[in-house]
């Protein structure tokens, strides 16, 4: 019996996107974004609105945790030689992230925690399927993906919880994911071979995992899970160490980039901000809460966009001269605008709604351009 070629299209655009989870991943964590800063734009028409537990969940685990999942989803079965991602296993992962909205709609916040124990599970899950089933080692650096996967994990359960031993840092995680994508991908995309041979003589050995890791790496683990249980202070200090030292150490950012094209350009700018945002983090501590969105925005989100192009670049069979595109160095030129205003929030009191919303608009138009350049390519499949 012959089945209608219609009847096929939807099974076919199932399995393409299993195949390639970033271009229905990366579209989801836009729309998030999007709605999650056009709450917080809302601030220039109505000051007394403050939209933050909404606009905290569709940024944080809208928009950025579905660009991790994407990314993921994607690149560690290629690390690993490992199997693409299942149907399933990303169906999961989306539902986790509807049930939030069903949370926020219901006026269950205090449920919110809840979803980042889900994600990260479904994460782990994943990645340890493929690492117990590989072919080969992945990057040692992505044992920083496992501990900020779990530490995210440990964090909503802490706050479900009530545990007062410590203070959840929403934004350590994300900063540990980015560690471990980061110090394999970063010195990659920056043309430093030097760097990436090194690493690879260490991981790709015929050994057991846990025996490829540094012993460098172990001490910053054990340094980052002792933080969590340090006043905020000490904390800082300690992260801001860390992360200068992963930059300097495994990326080599004091190099210019050896590949010039404007994803370079951009990413090594955005992994200085975030050098740099560490550390104004232990300068300025009464500025804590406005330092820390300022790394989100001119860091967490621009590195997020400027790795969803190389993702597009290296698994989208698309043109090397999407990296080169104008659109880049708008978009960072936008998240940094964005990030230096809502920072002077913090020192222009009088206008803090004002600077907030107009902050909003700047990253919104940041994405906007990204997305107007690079989504209709991220929804187009290559043709079999």
């Amino acid at each position: 019996m012959l089945i209608r070629r219609e009847y096929l299209v939807m099974p076919n655009l199932i399995q393409k996107t299993a195949k390639d989870p970033f271009r229905f991943f990366f579209p989801l964590g836009i729309a998030s974004l999007l709605f999650g800063i056009l709450l917080w734009a809302w601030l220039l028409v109505d000051p007394d609105s403050y939209p933050l537990v909404a606009h905290r969940y569709l940024v944080i685990n809208g928009f950025m945790y579905s660009f991790i999942g994407g990314f993921l989803f994607t690149a560690v079965p290629r690390f690993s030689g490992a199997d693409a991602m299942e149907v399933g296993e990303g169906l999961a992962y989306f539902l986790v992230f509807v049930l939030g909205l069903l949370f926020l709609y219901l006026g269950k916040e205090e449920k919110l925690p809840l979803i980042s124990i889900l994600q990260s599970t479904v994460l782990l899950i994943f990645i340890f399927k493929r690492i117990f089933k590989r072919k080969q080692n992945p990057p040692y650096t992505f044992v920083f993906i496992f501990l900020g996967l779990l530490i995210n994990a440990f964090f909503g359960l802490a706050t479900l919880n009530e545990w007062s031993l410590f203070s959840p840092n929403q934004f350590l995680p994300i900063a540990l994911i980015i560690l471990g994508v980061g110090g394999r991908l970063i010195p990659g995309i920056l043309g430093h071979v030097e760097i990436v041979k090194f690493q690879r003589q260490a991981y790709e050995k015929q050994l057991p995992l846990y025996r490829v890791v540094p012993l460098k790496v172990y001490f910053l683990i054990l340094g980052f899970i002792a933080s969590l249980f340090l006043g905020t202070s000490l904390a800082s200090l300690i992260h801001t160490v860390f992360v200068v030292f992963w930059g300097l150490y495994f990326c080599q950012l004091y190099k210019l980039p050896k590949i010039r094209s404007a994803l370079t350009w951009c990413l090594w700018c955005s992994s200085w901000l975030m050098l740099f945002g560490f550390g104004s983090a232990v300068l300025v501590t009464e500025a804590g809460i406005h330092l820390t969105h300022a790394l989100f925005i001119g860091t967490f989100t621009s590195m997020a966009l400027l790795v969803g192009t190389r993702v597009l670049q290296s698994h989208g069979g698309q043109v090397k001269e999407l990296e080169n595109s104008p659109v880049l160095y708008l978009t960072m030129a936008l998240t940094t605008s964005a990030m230096l205003v809502r920072v002077s929030a913090f020192y222009l009191a009088d206008h803090y709604a004002t600077l907030l919303g107009l902050s909003a608009l700047l990253l919104m138009g940041a994405v906007i351009a990204w997305s107007l350049k690079f989504l209709p390519q991220i929804l187009l499949f290559p043709q079999d």
